[in-house]
């Protein structure tokens, strides 16, 4: 054992293509389980949707989600709400003739999501693909050693029967912490990377990595322009071992989505290198390589910037290296830290301050 505190599941919900609950869904799969369904166009795939006909997408994912939730039992409303989806709204989207509308973002669907439940407490996505619910469940457990309750929702909301409609499932856990304590500690700025691109930054990044990068969105080009340099201004070479990665985007890969749904329409489904490109969780796998590392890594996006500066900081982390990119502005802002045990620091109170370099350590207030 890891000697951790231990989190208990206070409650917990399901529904999914086996049942409307948990005990539903058990009793189909002694019973020999579900046939599976085959899309209505594209390749035919088997795959197993909800039953539910309802062709208005958004009445029918706040209808599931409400019900998945409700079967936790009672709920702290004013907690952090975690959901983890590597398709948000994908089912939505599919249906729209004119690609995704200017205003859509990582965080559109969650804040529905929000909205449909009256939570008011800081609310988290995350991506990793098909480790999206792992990923925000172990974040949640670290949040819970801290003293909090939380919610943890993994929503695929998709389309029924829709070439999307891999994982149709609602899933929800209310949990609690064990004990309270205070996982706060106070962070020395190793190295950043804060303020607008040159012009250039392209061919600034092909130039250190030896090479224009192949298969590679504008998105996940921008995200190794700003962490190759953060490093560099840390004076590291590579991220170490133990190190944590976190990659936060309000927007995403968003040119790399809109080209998938019109391969989409025009062919019947995205072309590989198109899709892969719209997943924000694939930089992961080219920053790491960038940067000689693998270990612990996510995007978790927050629309709350010191909500989830301060949510990985109280993680149990001594070795960070977090991003904020975007692809509206050029964004690329990265920050290199270091665990230490000084205590008489500045509460860090705007995140903006963190790109002054006359500020090198700082603490957080815990106040999610």
């Amino acid at each position: 054992m890891s000697g951790k505190a231990p989190v208990f599941i206070q409650g917990r919900g399901l529904v999914c293509a086996l049942g409307a609950d948990l005990p539903a869904a058990l009793e189909c799969l002694r019973s020999g389980g579900v046939e599976p369904a085959r899309p209505e166009t594209g390749p035919a795939w088997p795959c197993f949707a909800i039953a539910d006909a309802d062709a208005d997408w958004q009445a029918r994912a706040q209808r599931l989600v409400r019900q998945a939730v409700t079967q936790c039992g009672p709920l702290d409303h004013e907690a952090p709400l975690f959901i983890a989806s590597c398709s948000l709204d994908i089912g939505a989207l599919e249906t729209l003739p004119e690609g995704i509308p200017p205003a859509h973002d990582c965080l559109r669907l969650p804040e529905a999501i929000a909205a449909w439940l009256d939570w008011r407490g800081p609310l988290f996505w995350f991506s990793t693909a098909c480790t999206s619910a792992s990923a925000a469940l172990l974040q949640a457990t670290e949040h819970l050693r801290g003293g909090h309750a939380t919610l943890v929702l993994e929503d695929c909301a998709r389309r029924p029967n829709s070439r999307s409609d891999f994982s149709p499932t609602h899933q929800a856990a209310a949990l609690r912490p064990a004990e309270a304590g205070p996982t706060l500690r106070p962070w020395r700025i190793l190295g950043r990377h804060f303020g607008p691109l040159p012009a250039d930054w392209r061919a600034q990044l092909a130039q250190r990595l030896g090479g224009r990068p192949r298969r590679l969105g504008e998105w996940a080009e921008l995200a190794l322009f700003g962490a190759l340099h953060c490093l560099e201004d840390a004076g590291e070479s590579s991220l170490p071992a133990q190190a944590r990665l976190r990659l936060s985007s309000i927007a995403g890969p968003t040119q790399a989505l809109q080209t998938a749904l019109a391969e989409y329409r025009a062919d019947g489904q995205p072309l590989p290198l198109g899709f892969l490109q719209s997943q924000p969780n694939q930089a992961l796998a080219h920053l790491a390589k960038a940067l000689g590392w693998q270990g612990d890594a996510c995007c978790l996006t927050s629309r709350e910037t010191l909500a989830s500066l301060r949510l990985v900081c109280q993680s149990g982390a001594t070795e960070l290296l977090l991003g904020w990119v975007d692809e509206g502005g050029k964004r690329s802002d990265w920050l290199r830290l270091q665990a230490y045990e000084e205590t008489d620091l500045p509460v860090l109170t705007d995140f903006a301050a963190l790109a002054d370099r006359q500020l090198t350590d700082f603490r957080l207030q815990d106040d999610l």
